[in-house]
């Protein structure tokens, strides 16, 4: 049996609910419910690079070594959700990127429910005539 604990609210009901049932291995200290999540930071693409119209930008994450504790991390630009991950390398591509100036940003979630978000990170997109 699996149980998906992404849904989990930031009491950590489901795990309690779960740990409650006689399931001994699964622990929850209440010290740790409500914290602030593991930190998350964008190291691809770096502030200020350019990049040309209709490019597939990948994003990298760094999670400082907290994989394991991560449920999900969801990636923005300019606020607008462009998707998420939930396991493997914690990095995504934006498709097909749009002229302009952008703001990047990933929120990352983890076991807890503990969210924490990037620092933005801004880059251009040019046409690639100019």
């Amino acid at each position: 049996m699996f149980w998906e604990l992404s849904g989990d609210d930031d009491k950590g009901t489901l795990i309690n609910a779960i740990y409650t049932m006689n399931m001994s291995d699964i622990r929850v200290k209440k010290s740790l419910r409500g914290k602030k999540g593991i930190p998350v930071a964008i190291v691809k693409p770096e502030n200020s690079e350019y990049y040309i119209e209709g490019s597939d930008i990948v994003i990298n994450t760094d999670l400082n070594g907290a994989k394991g504790s991560v449920v999900k991390v969801e990636f923005f630009v300019d606020n607008n959700p462009i998707g998420f991950a939930t396991g493997g390398s914690f990095d995504w591509a934006w498709f097909n990127a749009s002229r302009g100036e952008h703001t990047i940003r990933a929120r990352a979630e983890d076991l807890l429910g503990g969210v924490s978000e990037s620092a933005p990170v801004k880059i251009i997109v040019k046409n690639p005539d100019k």
